[in-house]
């Protein structure tokens, strides 16, 4: 019979839910919705926009729905509910990963009371600060990551099922009665739905293992009967991982096939299994590190991979965390939480800082992980003699992380401070160059912007996003030669990057040299055939050429690849314009509106389209709107408009 420590192993009872639990469970959501109240209105950001904007997939729930078992399914079809119910409405987005973080730090809470039972204040708080830490705020306030949250979620889901489930079978007998089967069907439900929506979730059935084992009488029943009792619960992750993982491996795919890592960007150019293994041994204790004082926290580190095997660092550090691994297998009797939060830190960063080669350093793979953390924080905390002056300490602690929150959400909302703040944390990064220069030219700040882009150049000469930034400067201020220059060396350098042969190709076609042209956008579309640009280009191509249906053929073709460009929509107004169909231009023109109110550009041509379209009142209501941007460029357009009524 396991001795119980502090309380914990070899309890089976259920702990009671008191009033108190429903006041500590309506503070935990009332801190969380406050915390990242100011979050709401926070614009896309990095891959936001290649997973969430520019999918064609949101448009329809009943593609989605098809989709739902593939890789990061179940998160897909909460982004096409938001997408349906809401467009591209941004508070919807963030309410919505508000609400999974809140369930996610409740159902924390029921799980941790079976952690803690001396007392229902220490789970309470452990559920706190899941909630306040600042680390969190990539998970839930950065819109992509809901991947991250939601599998969290489903997996802090089937972890206290699966405890409710033990607490309502009899062992006494090989009959389960209504209730733990329910919460047998719902372990495994929840558990498939957490791996369905991020892949770090298949290692949900060593996770039910260990918490048996540590907390709910497994390792008084022995390791056998345990492991029978779990396997069903390893069948979805491992066919997941058998599909998803393995597959491509035996057909030859290769290790990158798993990834979409950007292995182009100087800081991961020696990016393997092998080299992101070694590199994941010192981002690990940087994780440790900004767990306990979280500063310097940012979206983009661009750290770099190394390119040695074995370094005095690299040896210090795998030696640090073997010692890390060790101390929990000797404390798993005489401090079973500490050796439990130590287990759970590493096996729930497994999937993401092994072997699988990714960008090296995200904090947002940090969401379960954290829940290790604070259980040992927390078992550390209440075994000093101190109590009350130590609790005070934790809650002074648990504030200064909330502040931290607050200000970290503050900054989500402004992209330049943002990238800013990113840059000064990354200034090797030309990733954040390139972003930091989009919202510069998105202000007017073009003289910034091109400063970004030739410093994101001098780091890293093949970046194609930069390259073609850069370019569209030079066009724009009619150095057509240096753009040329910058666009052939960049594909010299990286000759499979659409993004620049869909420039060089549009600024041949600008020139007039149309078989040039046409290769290079046509390389561009054979390198990603999901790259909506590249056909919108090719119909402006055909434009020049007056071949008005093939125009708005490759419009139509590039706007089923990405629906919510604003661009493209403009575009294919102006050629059903031309080809005289005024509804269905004043329907694109229409959706430009919904999809970009604030583009100064956009809004500038618009109005001239509607005053061609005979539409005065509307074009001076875009007028006006212009004037709150940019009031230049509405000045501009009150002389067009005004010199258009006089030709009239």
């Amino acid at each position: 019979m396991t001795e119980p420590v502090h309380g914990q192993p070899g309890l089976l009872s259920s702990p009671s839910f008191s009033t108190r639990d429903y006041c500590h469970v309506a503070f935990l959501a009332a801190v969380t919705f406050l915390l990242y109240s100011n979050s709401l209105q926070v614009p896309w950001y990095f891959d936001d926009i290649n997973n969430i904007v520019d999918q064609p997939q949101l448009n329809s729930l009943e593609q989605v729905f098809r989709l739902l078992f593939s890789f990061r399914g179940v998160a897909k079809l909460t982004f096409a509910m938001n997408y349906n119910f809401g467009g591209l409405y941004l508070p919807g987005f963030h309410l919505v990963n508000i609400l999974i973080h809140s369930g996610s730090t409740i159902v924390l809470y029921l799980i941790l009371k079976r952690v803690f039972r001396e007392s229902v204040v220490f789970p309470f708080l452990c559920a706190l600060l899941f909630a306040a830490h600042p680390v969190q705020t990539q998970a839930v306030t950065y819109i992509v990551q809901r991947m991250t949250c939601l599998s969290g979620f489903f997996f802090l889901i089937a972890l206290y099922f699966y405890i409710r489930f033990k607490e309502n079978r009899n062992p006494l007998s090989d009959t389960l009665g209504l209730h733990a089967i329910f919460c047998w069907v719902a372990v495994f439900l929840a558990g498939s739905l957490a791996v369905f929506s991020k892949e770090n979730a298949i290692v949900l059935p060593v996770a039910l293992f260990l918490f048996d084992w540590y907390f709910i009488g497994g390792r008084s029943e022995g390791w056998r009967p345990l492991l029978i009792r779990i396997l069903p619960f390893a069948l979805v992750p491992c066919l997941f991982a058998a599909v998803f993982f393995l597959a491509p491996l035996f057909k030859g795919a290769g290790m990158d096939s798993l990834t979409r890592t950007i292995t182009t960007i100087v800081s991961s150019r020696n990016l393997n299994p092998l080299t992101y293994f070694v590199t994941q041994l010192e981002v690990i204790w940087i994780y440790l590190r900004i767990l306990v004082v979280p500063y310097g926290i940012t979206l983009d580190y661009s750290y770099p991979v190394v390119d040695k095997i074995l370094t005095l660092r690299s040896v210090v550090a795998g030696t640090g965390l073997a010692g890390l691994l060790l101390l929990a297998f000797r404390l798993r009797y005489v401090a079973p939480r500490i050796s439990f939060g130590i287990v759970w830190f590493f096996l729930t960063l497994a999937v993401e800082s092994s072997f699988i080669p990714l960008d090296p350093l995200f904090v947002h793979r940090l969401y379960l992980p954290l829940a290790g953390f604070i259980i040992i924080a927390m078992d550390l905390l209440i075994r000093l003699p101190w109590r009350v002056p130590s609790l005070v300490f934790g809650c002074v602690v648990m504030s200064i992380y909330a502040m931290v929150t607050w200000q970290r959400n503050s900054l989500w909302n402004d992209p330049v401070a943002f990238y800013e703040d990113n840059l000064r944390k990354a200034p090797h990064s030309e990733r954040v160059r390139n972003l930091l220069a989009e919202q510069y030219l998105l202000k007017g700040r073009d003289s910034d912007a091109k400063r970004m882009l030739v410093e994101a150049i001098r780091i890293n000469p093949s970046f194609g996003s930069s390259v073609v930034a850069l370019s569209n400067i030079y066009i724009n201020e009619k150095r057509n030669a240096e753009a040329f220059d910058l666009l052939k060396n960049g594909i010299r350098t990286n000759p499979n990057d659409h993004e620049m042969h869909n420039s060089l190709g549009s600024l041949y076609s600008m020139l007039g040299i149309r078989g040039m042209a046409e290769y290079h956008l046509q390389k561009a579309i054979s390198l990603n055939p999901s790259y909506g640009r590249a056909y919108s280009n090719m119909g402006a191509h055909y434009v020049g050429l007056g071949m008005l249906r093939d125009a708005e053929r490759q419009y139509r073709m590039a706007l089923k690849v990405s629906p919510n460009d604003p661009v493209i929509h403009f575009n294919l107004g102006l050629v059903l314009l031309d080809n005289g169909q005024p509804a269905e231009a004043r329907f694109e023109f229409n959706q430009v509106l919904k999809l970009d109110p604030k583009d100064r550009d956009l809004i500038y041509n618009l109005a001239l389209m509607l005053m061609r379209l005979g539409d005065q009142q509307s074009a001076r209501a875009l007028h006006a709107r212009l004037g709150g941007i940019s009031r230049e460029m509405a000045d501009k357009l009150a002389v067009e408009m005004k010199s258009g009524e006089a030709a009239k």
